[in-house]
């Protein structure tokens, strides 16, 4: 039991990381002609596009997570890659 419950913060942490990296892509802002980064955010003609590159990257993202689980799982292999196996 104890060993279940140890097995979540290591979860909360990846997902506090990925909110994290999330507001981050909304927020940081580049200067086209200068290429100087800042912190502010999107005026709103670029806020729809900053929020479905952002909701994108989060479904690729965890999509591919799965798939490298489902793989590993299916094939009992913790080692098991797209690689190794010529897929």
């Amino acid at each position: 039991m104890r060993r279940q419950a140890s097995g979540i913060w290591p979860m909360v942490l990846l997902l506090v990381a990925v909110a994290i990296v999330a507001a981050l892509r909304m927020t940081i802002d580049r200067d086209p002609s200068s290429g100087a980064l800042s912190l502010a955010w999107p005026q709103a003609e670029w806020r729809s596009f900053r929020v479905t590159a952002t909701v994108v990257g989060l479904l690729v993202g965890g999509g591919l997570a799965l798939a490298g689980t489902l793989l590993q799982a299916s094939l009992r292999n913790p080692l098991a890659s797209p690689s190794v196996l010529g897929v």
